[in-house]
């Protein structure tokens, strides 16, 4: 197993041909590299990555046009290009819900009520995801149904551009930021049918920011009432909000602008990347001095404000010392002189911090030290897209590759599909039965084995009478006993009474 770390950079406006924009998938443990993507450029959050490995796909929204891109996996050039309304800001996934008994991920089918067996089911050779949502500049959101295509909703969701987007990871919920500091929780279902698309409103609405939101997410714990968003903005702030209350949790209050943050898998940290380059480490549990329990810190509302760290104990300086060193886009440093975060992902383990800065620099740092233990090679735009996850090597390095006509996406439909269910038909690819070719030794052995089947049930009443008998026999012998033991036992009592008499 290796993890993986891909990104993706935003592109320079000058560049019209995109030919210094790069997408690149490489290890964070080791040296090892994986996957190129040629010309590849997006907006931040521009980006949505259905799986690591042969079959899956890299989605990339064009940054300054109506175009998304999709990259197949082990090829560096573009699959496809489909024209969109228009341009759009950022993009995310959404896989089949649990229970469909659909193909979430490459080789690994949801459990069924049926008896199948997972071994005897052919595997498909790649995986469609289930929606693709969009964010537009103009404030609208695009959702569509990748298996056929059919653009399956359009709504207003803001007043100004959407700057981050989210799915749950069950896709119950789609959660939506802009550039007017609100966000946005949708019910999936209402928005992808179409008949309910009308009258289809937020299912909570928060606007705690006062500047534009910068970044969301939406995580969720075992329990499926455990749905809490994370948001950061412009203003400063980490918002932690519940969605089934619809309430506020936390706000933890930060030195300066908010570009990015990163959640701890297990929900013990957030990571905060700021406009003067730092990274903040906010801890969400800490122990209380006097009774040395472990509490959580801010709910039910509260305000947390994060204290100065002047000995650098909970900061990561290394995008700030590296701002003007390393960078190829020389330009691009002189205009800004400080490098800030743009994405952030966190390892498996929770040990290492990969992000991505405004300069091209990508680093993967240890978080107890807080020290660069890996530096990838340095592009000419600022990151765009970051997504980190723990793969099987032998897949990754296996170079398979598919026909083109099993891996092309139908185009996406710009006409919103009609409210008509019987015009509605999904194609997609379902499990069959693995046909296996039969050998003639098992042939024979099949045939031997049901030849000593039929014998057995040939000699099975025999077998009852003949158990019959030695029961019987058993019976005599059992009263043949009896009649022995109480022989004896008139003796032994015709004995004691002549020793008896025979004594006096």
């Amino acid at each position: 197993m290796d993890e993986i770390a891909i990104y993706v950079t935003r592109g320079n406006a000058a560049d019209k041909h995109a030919q210094e924009s790069l997408g690149s998938a490489a290890s964070i443990q080791s040296e090892g590299h994986y996957a190129s993507f040629r010309n590849a450029e997006c907006p931040i959050n521009g980006g949505a990555l259905t799986g690591f490995g042969p079959g899956e796909r890299l989605f990339v929204a064009s940054p300054n046009k109506a175009l998304i891109t999709t990259y197949a996996w082990g090829k560096e050039s573009a699959d496809q290009r489909f024209p969109v309304p228009e341009p759009l800001s950022c993009l995310t996934l959404a896989k089949y819900p649990p229970g469909t008994g659909i193909y979430h991920d490459s080789g690994n089918i949801d459990e069924k009520d049926d008896e199948l067996d997972a071994s005897s089911i052919e595997k498909p050779s790649y995986s469609t995801p289930w929606l693709l949502a969009a964010g537009s500049k103009s404030g609208r959101l695009y959702i569509w149904e990748l298996a056929l295509g059919d653009l399956v909703c359009v709504k207003d969701a803001h007043y100004q551009e959407i700057s981050s987007i989210s799915f749950s990871k069950c896709g119950t919920f789609l959660v939506t930021g802009g550039l007017d500091t609100r966000i946005h929780v949708w019910d999936t279902l209402s928005l992808v049918t179409p008949a309910l698309l009308t009258g289809c409103k937020p299912f909570a609405t928060f606007s705690n920011h006062s500047l534009q939101v910068t970044q969301i997410e939406i995580y969720s714990a075992a329990l499926v009432s455990d749905f809490k968003v994370y948001s950061s903005s412009k203003d400063g702030t980490v918002c932690i909000y519940d969605i089934l209350s619809k309430s506020l949790l936390t706000t933890f209050v930060l030195p300066c602008a908010v570009e990015c943050f990163a959640r701890d898998p297990a929900g013990r940290t957030i990571y905060a990347g700021l406009a003067d380059g730092t990274v903040r480490l906010v801890p969400l549990y800490v122990v209380n001095p006097h009774s040395n329990i472990l509490e959580a810190v801010g709910g039910s509302g509260k305000v947390v404000t994060v204290e100065a760290d002047p000995n650098l104990t909970s900061t990561f300086v290394h995008h700030v010392s590296t701002s003007n060193e390393g960078a190829l886009n020389k330009d691009l440093a002189d205009k800004s002189p400080l490098c800030h975060p743009t994405v952030m992902r966190v390892s498996m383990d929770g040990m290492q911090l990969i992000s991505g800065d405004s300069c091209g620099q990508t680093f993967v740092a240890d978080i107890v030290t807080k020290q660069v233990v890996k530096a990838f090679t340095a592009c000419k735009s600022p990151i765009a897209y970051l997504s980190v996850d723990v793969c099987d090597k032998k897949a990754l390095m296996a170079q398979t590759f598919f026909e083109k006509k099993h891996r092309l996406l139908p185009p996406l439909k710009r006409i919103l599909v009609s409210v008509d269910p019987l015009q509605h038909s999904l194609t997609m690819q379902l499990s069959g039965a693995t046909e296996t070719e039969e050998s003639f030794e098992l042939w024979l052995q099949q045939k031997a084995n049901e030849e000593f089947e039929f014998t057995k049930a040939s000699f099975a009443p025999s077998t009852a009478a003949s158990t019959d008998i030695k029961n019987d026999e058993a019976v005599q012998l059992q009263l043949k006993l009896d009649k022995v033991s109480a022989a004896y036992n008139e003796l032994k009592d015709q004995y004691e009474e002549l020793l008896a008499a025979h004594e006096q």
